[in-house]
């Protein structure tokens, strides 16, 4: 690519991407494997902090962080045009309404039961009576609700409140 065509394709991705010389970049501090802000000086931390520092600076645009408590608020929030940039997990639902790139980490997903619990394997969770606490609007609710047949799942706004529900709640 020639010096002038590696310009062009960066004026063009500033223009979709940071529209007025501002990127304005989704950081969902519900996943804190991705981001978590200081509770002593409230600075902002994590891969995807890393990532929209290094595109914005790549683009030559002003960064602008909206922060969010779950992805599903980052995802709802796309109906108000919140943000032009996030960092969510890839779902079909999402894709949708969202262009994604290759993915710039795995995570694996798992059930988390009380020791004393029969369930032992993820397939026994997809049973009648089962119920499911989950963070609404997640990647994890997306893909509960796409695969579960039987088993009840329960939304909580965040994944901490859905965390603490099944401490209290059992």
């Amino acid at each position: 690519m020639s010096d002038a065509q590696l310009e062009q394709a960066l004026q063009q991705a500033r223009e979709q991407l940071a529209p007025g010389g501002v990127l304005r970049a989704a950081i969902n501090l519900g996943n804190t494997v991705l981001a978590q802000r200081s509770v002593d000086n409230g600075e902002l931390s994590g891969v995807s902090f890393d990532l929209a520092h290094e595109l914005a600076r790549r683009l030559g645009a002003e960064l602008q962080f909206v922060t969010f408590e779950a992805a599903g608020k980052v995802f709802e929030a796309l109906a108000n045009d919140a943000w032009d940039v996030a960092f969510l997990a890839i779902d079909p639902t999402r894709g949708e309404q969202i262009a994604f790139t290759p993915p710039y980490v795995l995570i694996e997903g798992a059930y988390m039961v009380r020791e004393e619990s029969p369930l032992q394997r993820s397939e026994q969770v997809d049973r009648s009576g089962v119920h499911i606490t989950v963070g609404a609007g997640s990647a994890y609710d997306l893909y509960l609700t796409r695969t579960l047949k039987e088993a009840q799942i329960e939304r909580h706004a965040t994944a901490a409140e859905a965390f603490e529900a099944f401490v209290t709640q059992g």
